[in-house]
């Protein structure tokens, strides 16, 4: 199996990444490789989004990396800091060259931990296209269960997976 390890996303990263993959991996201590151009559209919606609607740790948007590579893969994240009902949504997102190698599932696993190590949550959620596909693979994996469809502001009807913390 897999394992990442999480690098939280921020204004001095993206500062870094601008600067230049090397300026990135002095400062964080993992590889870019060829993921430059994968990764600086995320971290720019990410700074943006944050803008607006800050939060605390660890409800941010991180950068996931390979722990035994060392190399960033892709990213994944708290869609917000948990509501009112003690749930909280995941997401990720695992880069083209590192896609169909279980990278999606340790962090859809890793963003579960984080989440179910807070007394703020009670259910992780997550949503997906309407339909089987990977990420729902992905989910079913990590303990998920289907709960129906729901019409997400951003991405229209989706299917919504939940997985109570126990």
């Amino acid at each position: 199996m897999k394992h990442v390890t999480l690098v939280p996303i921020n204004a001095e990263m993206l500062s870094l990444l601008e600067a230049g993959a090397a300026a990135f991996e002095a400062q964080f201590g993992v590889r870019l490789g060829d993921c430059l151009d994968f990764v600086m559209e995320p971290v720019r919606q990410t700074i943006t989004l944050l803008g607006r609607a800050p939060r605390p740790d660890p409800w941010g948007c991180y950068l996931a990396a390979d722990r035994d590579a060392n190399q960033i893969i892709g990213t994944c994240g708290f869609k917000a800091s948990p509501d009112a009902q003690r749930s909280v949504e995941i997401a990720y997102y695992t880069f083209p060259p590192f896609e169909s190698q279980g990278y999606a599932t340790a962090m859809a696993l890793t963003m579960i931990d984080l989440a179910r190590s807070s007394a703020d949550v009670r259910l992780v959620l997550a949503h997906t296209l309407p339909e089987e596909n990977a990420s729902g693979s992905v989910l079913k994996k990590c303990g998920f269960r289907q709960a129906g469809e729901v019409i997400d502001p951003e991405d229209g009807l989706v299917w919504r997976w939940e997985s109570p913390v126990i």
